[in-house]
């Protein structure tokens, strides 16, 4: 998949993602500012929730940064984290974050490409364990911040059981980056 091009315009971020996420997890937070820049996006409370274009999604993602306090790279994860904290009230969540619980942080993240992509069709992670409690390795788009990607991963591992998570970004390049992801 690689960096963004033209093939970019067919990248999309599912409909249970979005649902998870925005009509789900954030929606009681959404502000009637923040409500009128996301249906310019897509994402129009007022009807069903459908799949997003990755451009749009990445858009959207900026204007949830507004519902959280801190620097722009805590509200991302904010926002990361929030993606899995009401996911299982959609059906595929259901399944995802269940397998989560039953199979550990060990295993989530070896699994982590077949997980990320159950929310999409365009990310590919490429994680490496370097130890039984630590993973290396990197994602190839991040959604704008690098950050918003580590929210994921660290309420995942929570999900899953980890204590004392600590996902750190080694590189970001606009697109891919490098994460370390430890826990106990």
């Amino acid at each position: 998949m690689g960096h963004p091009s033209a093939a970019s315009s067919e990248w999309y971020v599912y409909e249970h993602t979005v649902e998870g996420l925005f009509f789900k997890a954030l929606k009681p937070r959404v502000t009637p500012v923040v409500a009128e820049k996301l249906k310019a996006l897509g994402i129009d409370f007022s009807a069903k929730p459908k799949s997003l274009q990755h451009e749009n999604w990445k858009k959207a993602l900026l204007v949830a940064t507004e519902l959280f306090e801190g620097t722009l790279d805590e509200r991302y994860r904010h926002v990361g984290r929030s993606v899995l904290l009401r996911y299982e009230e959609t059906l595929m969540g259901k399944t995802v974050v269940g397998l989560m619980r039953l199979l550990g942080p060990r295993r989530v993240l070896q699994r982590i490409n077949v997980s990320l992509r159950s929310g999409n069709n365009y990310i590919e992670a490429n994680l490496v364990e370097r130890s039984e409690k630590s993973f290396e390795g990197s994602i190839n788009e991040c959604n704008g911040n690098p950050n918003y990607i580590a929210g994921v991963i660290e309420q995942g591992l929570i999900i899953a059981g980890a204590k004392s998570q600590r996902v750190v970004v080694q590189e970001f390049d606009g697109h891919r980056a490098k994460f370390l992801i430890e826990w106990t």
